[in-house]
């Protein structure tokens, strides 16, 4: 938690003062918001495992006289813990277990955080990135989840095991698309990288999900009149078929046609 107060240090800086710090990433992001001299050489002193300089910069800082004592390890990763305080302003940035495995491990993440597609496709791939130490095989589940798009209506579930071999950094994730003939919008689905089975590797904590956007290229509302309503003829198009067709369509969809009932049945109730 970084607290920046109105109070001067001098007339190019501010009083700041760190005070619980949960994470060094809130230390990196301190010394992108502020433009002080002092906190640079704070954090070069810990990343230098040099104490003594960083009383200077503490003070120079605003976290006081009673700054006296620190305890700095390594500014490696932003899994370290930081706490600094007031009267006693500590700074322990010891690597844990899980900070130490990222960081010797290959990660693995998916290229984009989104894809897209049109329906008639025939599939849609999906690329996997691997990064960090390639030297050894990797193993990695993924798996499809549906959203506003349904497996086995608008594409084929898919399921499965990445293997990278040595030297080895994308892999490709291929789902087959399911086409229709009714206009449904743009629809959504997800794939997903599993923690469970990982060998040799861990999933990147930004991208663990891409989402795959199909694009539907059917016209609204049915392709029955495809050719009148792509060519901007639709005066030329029956208007009771055109109803009909459109009533067709509220029907298919469960949410539109429980929606469409419920509009008659109310609109009935003011007869």
């Amino acid at each position: 938690r970084l607290d920046s107060r109105g109070s001067s240090v001098d007339e190019e800086g501010e009083l700041i003062q760190l005070s619980a710090c949960d994470s060094a990433k809130f230390v990196q992001q301190f010394l992108l918001d502020c433009d002080g001299k002092a906190c640079t050489e704070l954090l070069q002193a810990v990343a230098v495992q040099r104490p003594e300089p960083m009383q200077k910069a503490a003070l120079a800082a605003g976290l006081g006289e009673s700054a006296h004592r620190y305890r700095a390890k390594s500014l490696q990763n932003a899994d370290t813990v930081v706490a600094v305080s007031d009267s006693e302003a500590t700074v322990d940035l010891g690597v844990t277990p899980q900070s130490e495995k990222r960081l010797s491990s290959p990660i693995v993440q998916f290229t984009s955080g989104k894809y897209f597609c049109v329906e008639n496709e025939d599939a849609v791939e999906v690329e996997v990135l691997r990064l960090n130490c390639n030297s050894q095989p990797s193993e990695v589940t993924y798996r499809t989840v549906d959203r506003s798009a349904i497996a086995g209506k608008n594409y084929v579930e898919a399921s499965g095991r990445l293997v990278f071999t040595p030297g080895e950094v994308i892999k490709k994730i291929r789902i087959k698309l399911i086409d229709d003939a009714a206009w449904c919008g743009v629809l959504e689905f997800h794939v997903v990288l599993e923690e469970q089975g990982l060998v040799n590797a861990v999933v990147s904590e930004h991208s663990t999900i891409a989402r795959v956007q199909r694009i539907d290229d059917d016209v609204f509302p049915t392709n029955k009149f495809k050719e009148q309503i792509l060519a901007r003829q639709v005066h030329e198009i029956n208007a009771i078929s055109l109803f009909i067709e459109y009533f067709r369509l509220c029907l298919q969809d469960p949410v539109i046609c429980r929606g469409t009932i419920k509009m008659i049945a109310v609109g009935q109730l003011k007869n």
